[in-house]
């Protein structure tokens, strides 16, 4: 339609093994021509979008690459998400466990390994629980919260400890999610 896309009976299989399934009513105009694309008005804000998705072990690394570029993601990914309403008015509910996860941390090749994590989606936040990983100089572990009452500035707030060279510290998180303040004890 003009303002959403409807995805059903979406299944993505690799080895010919289910690992990825749903349905999705996305409110996004996709009318818009490249290159003139205007992102502030991608997502529609009013349309009432509804996603019930379930992941088995579903590969980052295998299906990032569905989008024709070679994402620096990996691990796996298993759970349900589902969301109801409109943008600004979003309805979260699932749980999702990341296991051997690799998330970049910039273009040049800095990424945390060995991620995994409890996500659960409830209300209109995502929260981490039980994250840990590892990075470079050493290793992590963090819990926190993504707010998304207002989805086009999402605030976050999360606490957490790690080491680096083998040196502990501390470090929180808080604020508007593009550009947080982020506060570390320690080395």
């Amino acid at each position: 339609g003009q303002s959403a896309v409807s995805l059903r009976g979406v299944r993505v299989l690799h080895h010919e093994r289910v690992c990825l399934q749903g349905d999705a009513l996305l409110p996004l105009d996709l009318w818009q021509r490249w290159p003139d694309v205007n992102f502030a008005h991608l997502l529609n804000d009013g349309t009432v979008s509804r996603v019930h998705l379930e992941a088995t072990e579903l590969d980052l690394r295998t299906v990032s690459r569905l989008t024709g570029v070679d994402w620096p993601l990996g691990g796996t990914l298993t759970g349900t998400v589902n969301a109801e309403g409109p943008l600004g008015a979003l309805k979260l509910d699932g749980t999702m466990q990341l296991a051997h996860g690799i998330l970049p941390l910039d273009w040049k090749g800095g990424a945390v390994r060995e991620v995994s994590a409890q996500i659960t989606l409830e209300g209109n936040a995502i929260r981490v629980e039980q994250g840990i990983g590892r990075y470079v100089n050493g290793d992590f572990g963090i819990a926190g919260r993504l707010d998304l009452a207002k989805p086009r500035a999402p605030s976050l707030e999360a606490v957490g400890s790690g080491t680096y060279q083998s040196q502990p510290f501390t470090f929180s998180v808080k604020g508007d999610a593009i550009k947080p303040l982020i506060t570390t004890e320690g080395h």
